[in-house]
């Protein structure tokens, strides 16, 4: 988006990332998260779970909810923009799991909510290492994501090159189609 900011007018500008936020602030919600910062045209969405929980549903929700953000952005969003004569935009996300501390901040009438830990820190740098249309998960994403994410079903990971020890995965993927990801959102 900062490119965009150079080069369009402001109310255009805003527009466009008025209607990226909203879209992608639905689709957390429509996967179970809940969009808890935006900052710009970086958003962070977590997907809950209670203290002492084990279940690895929050990792499902949030790698289905990752790659339905490329899908929404690769067939709808962008698409929409070059029918208005905008530019195209793209997006790179990050998901890790772990826990973290949920805590407000800042003074009275104005604070914020933050989220302390490695993986909300993690979430971030691998965010940051996604390219355009890419989605970057840690190993525990890797290792955890749904069984439909397979080779056989055309779901391909490699490791991130820039990405060291333990490796992180990347892939350009999205949903073949509407159908095949409400069978696997409502699983």
């Amino acid at each position: 988006f900062s490119g965009l900011v150079a080069g369009l007018p402001k109310k255009k500008t805003l527009s466009i990332l008025h209607a990226f936020v909203s879209e992608m602030a639905r689709i957390a919600s429509e996967f179970g998260g809940e969009v808890v910062d935006c900052a710009g045209d970086r958003i962070m969405a977590v997907f809950w779970r209670p203290h002492n929980n084990n279940d690895r549903q929050p990792i499902y929700d949030a790698i289905c909810c990752g790659f339905w953000m490329q899908t929404v952005m690769d067939r709808a969003f962008r698409s929409v923009l070059v029918q208005k004569h905008l530019p195209s935009v793209s997006c790179g996300i990050g998901i890790d799991y772990g826990e973290v501390i949920a805590t407000r901040v800042g003074i009275r009438n104005r604070n914020k909510l933050v989220l302390l830990g490695s993986a909300a820190n993690v979430a971030a740098k691998l965010e940051d290492a996604a390219a355009e249309g890419q989605t970057v998960v840690s190993p525990v994403v890797y290792d955890h994501r749904p069984s439909f994410m397979s080779v056989d079903n055309g779901w391909l990971f490699q490791p991130h090159p820039s990405w060291h020890a333990p490796a992180c995965y990347m892939s350009n993927t999205v949903f073949k189609n509407d159908n095949t990801r409400r069978e696997y959102v409502r699983r």
